[in-house]
């Protein structure tokens, strides 16, 4: 993983062992390079290496790149905290434009049942658990 405009070595870090012939780091070839650090995105590159038998084996690993960072919006003035004021309503009909939208901030939608019953009957049963304990410390 690369952070957005890190610099990439393709070699940094790769090495290849052989059992017969020890170590082959420096016959390691790059067949496939992709990898672009200003762009984020997932890229790939892919290796070879050849033992002294002739025996090539290949791997590709994958590189992920990240999003360019994005600088926060800072106000002038930090005293002053932003704002954002939605835009204003565009009504087609002249006659409807005098009437003004809901301030979505002051009115809170309606969700749910405003039913209060079930709140009723579980404080109901409470209170008369409550009294059965009630009058079974008293016997």
């Amino acid at each position: 993983t690369l952070a957005y405009g890190q610099a990439f070595d393709p070699m940094a870090g790769v090495t290849a062992e052989d059992f017969e012939d020890g170590d082959l780091t420096g016959s390691i070839k790059i067949i496939s390079n992709d990898v672009n650090p200003l762009q984020a995105g997932i890229y790939h590159v892919t290796y070879s290496v050849t033992d002294a038998d002739g025996n090539e084996t290949q791997i590709t690993i994958t590189v992920l790149v990240g999003a360019q960072p994005v600088d926060p919006a800072i106000p002038a003035d930090p005293e002053t905290p932003m704002h954002v004021t939605p835009a204003p309503v565009q009504m087609a009909d002249p006659i409807v434009s005098s009437v003004s939208a809901p301030d979505p901030v002051r009115e809170l939608p309606k969700t749910g049942d405003t039913d209060n019953t079930a709140q009723v009957i579980t404080i109901g049963g409470l209170l008369a658990m409550l009294g059965a304990l009630f009058l079974r410390r008293k016997k």
